[in-house]
C-alpha cells in the first residue's frame, strides 16, 4: 500500500528540477568547447553525405530514364529516318501531300503509317524494297505519311487502322483505291500491278 507521505516525498518541487538543471548545464559547460564542435561537425557531414547520396541517386535515376526514352524514341524512328532518306519513297507532310498526289500526273502508292505500330515499322523496309524494285516504272510515285501530321486527310481517307495503302490512278485521284489484303488476296505488288494493267494496260508482272 502506497502511502500519501511516500507520494509527497518523491515529487519534485521546482527547486528540486532547477537544481537538476543547473547540473546539467555545468556538466555540459564542463565538455570542451572542441568536443561539442566536432560534435556538430560530425552531424553535419552526416547530414550532408546522407543528402549528397539522396541527390545522386535521384539523379542517376532521372538520366536513366531520359536515356531509355532517347534509346526507344532512336530505335522506333529509325526505319522513319532511313526512309526519309530513301530517294524511291516521298515521305510527305502537310504542304507536299497535295502537289505529289493531287497535282502529280503519275501514279501514288500512299503508305500510311504511325510509329507506335509495330507492324508498320516492320514493313517500312520491304516497302523502300519494293519502291526500289518497281523504280522502272516512270509513271509511279511511292510515298508515305503519317496521319498525325495532318488529320484532315487521315478523316478524309477513313484511317482508323494501319498500316494503310492506297493507289491513287491518274484521272482518278479523288477516289483513291484502298488495298485489303486479307480479302484481295493479293500482294502489294500484284495490287499494283493488277490496278495498273486495268487502266494502263502494264504487264502483270515485269
Amino acid at each position: 500500500m502506497i502511502h500519501m507521505d511516500s507520494l509527497k516525498t518523491n515529487k519534485k518541487t521546482p527547486t528540486t528540477v532547477q537544481e537538476e538543471k543547473k547540473e546539467r548545464n555545468h556538466i555540459k559547460h564542463k565538455i570542451p568547447i572542441r568536443s561539442r564542435l566536432s560534435w556538430w561537425w560530425l552531424k553535419i557531414r552526416r547530414i550532408d553525405t546522407e543528402y549528397f547520396s539522396w541527390l545522386l541517386l535521384s539523379l542517376l535515376s532521372i538520366a536513366s530514364i531520359l536515356l531509355l526514352i532517347y534509346l526507344a524514341s532512336t530505335v522506333q524512328n529509325e526505319p522513319q529516318i532511313r526512309m526519309k532518306n530513301n530517294s524511291k519513297v516521298q515521305v510527305l507532310d502537310f504542304d507536299s501531300y497535295s502537289s505529289v498526289v493531287y497535282s502529280s500526273d503519275k501514279d501514288v502508292v500512299l503508305f500510311i503509317f504511325t510509329t507506335w505500330c509495330g507492324h508498320c515499322l516492320d514493313f517500312i523496309p520491304q516497302y523502300m524494297e519494293l519502291a526500289s524494285n518497281l523504280s522502272y516504272i516512270e509513271d509511279l510515285t511511292f510515298a508515305a505519311i503519317q496521319p498525325r501530321d495532318m488529320p484532315p486527310i487521315a478523316r478524309k481517307l477513313d484511317i482508323s487502322s494501319f498500316p494503310v495503302f492506297y493507289l491513287f490512278l491518274r484521272g482518278q485521284k479523288d477516289s483513291p483505291i484502298r488495298f485489303y489484303e486479307q480479302t484481295q488476296g493479293m500482294t502489294i505488288q500484284e495490287f499494283i500491278f493488277y490496278q495498273k494493267q486495268i487502266f494502263d494496260d502494264i504487264a502483270y508482272s515485269k
